[in-house]
């Protein structure tokens, strides 16, 4: 194939992907580079809309500008555009920048989007089973595409619960990678209680299974010998009944 039928079959998918209606150049009114702002202002707006940023955190864009070659009808109207894709924390962006005005085309910018936020990292190195404390965690700024593992933007979404495995100085803290505290244990005596108010009755009784604050457990009664269910309501209590 010779290098001219190349050079047109290359222009006319240019033509098909942009939908133009026609290839007239851009008036003197609205010169290329103005165009070409307007078009990255508009994704960008469509970006920033579309991704949310946490409370102290930054959001930055970054747009590869529509190839100068490409020759647009002027768009009097307002530009519309539309997301592709839309990564939650940031990434590998594309946007649909359009002109529904009666020259109608549209095209596709395409670039990165970067969500940088305080999230709660290790202050001091933890140990596998450790209690996370207040005085453990500080929040850092981290850009959050890069944290597969997820992350806490929030201590409170991590004080008060058990790691899974140890963490590092200055590594982030997943909420996967801790477990509730364990309020009650297997084999271990525990205090049951049954009513409510002055009526309230309590007795000594042995957990069969592990539970978190507000789980429901398995206890055997340790007079009786019956086994009940209850729910964990304090440190080695257990209230029963529904």
């Amino acid at each position: 194939m010779d290098q001219c039928l190349q050079r047109q079959l290359r222009r006319l998918a240019t033509l098909v992907l942009l939908g133009a209606a026609t290839t007239a150049e851009v008036g003197a009114k609205e010169g290329s580079p103005g165009l070409a702002s307007r078009l990255v202002d508009a994704a960008k707006a469509e970006v920033a809309a579309r991704i949310p940023v946490p409370k102290g955190g930054t959001l930055s864009i970054a747009l590869a500008p529509p190839d100068p070659r490409l020759s647009l009808a002027p768009c009097p109207g307002k530009l519309a555009t539309k997301m592709l894709q839309a990564p939650a924390h940031g990434g590998a962006i594309s946007v649909q920048v359009s002109c529904p005005g009666p020259t109608r085309w549209s095209l596709y910018l395409s670039g990165t989007a970067s969500v940088r936020a305080p999230v709660a990292t290790a202050r001091v190195g933890l140990a596998r089973g450790a209690l996370v404390a207040a005085d453990d965690l500080e929040m850092r700024m981290a850009e959050l595409s890069t944290l597969a593992g997820g992350f806490a933007l929030a201590k409170a979404e991590l004080i008060g619960r058990r790691l899974r495995q140890p963490v590092a100085k200055g590594n982030p803290i997943t909420p996967r990678a801790t477990a509730p505290d364990l309020w009650v244990k297997t084999g271990e005596p525990i205090v049951l209680t049954a009513g409510q108010g002055a009526l309230a009755v309590r007795m000594e009784g042995i957990s069969l299974s592990d539970g978190a604050e507000n789980a429901l457990v398995s206890v055997r009664n340790a007079v009786s010998r019956k086994i009940l269910k209850g729910r964990v309501i304090a440190p080695g209590l257990v209230q029963l009944g529904p």
